[in-house]
């Protein structure tokens, strides 16, 4: 079964580096749903001040 992909997608993690590992893995896995190269995806993304969250919108 295929989920469809929210308006939101919020990551977090225990670092900004476990947290930057779980966006680029969530846009590998979805890149062709996404429609987005990793440049186009990561624009569309908000790092928190701690760097510990990461917030995806998509632009449609």
């Amino acid at each position: 079964m295929i989920r469809p992909l929210s308006a939101e997608r919020t990551f977090t993690g225990r670092s900004s580096v476990g947290v930057k590992r779980e966006v680029l893995s969530y846009w590998h896995q979805n890149q062709n749903s996404l429609g987005l190269s990793l440049k186009q995806f990561l624009e569309q993304c908000r790092q928190s001040q701690d760097g510990r969250t990461v917030t995806f919108r998509r632009p449609w």
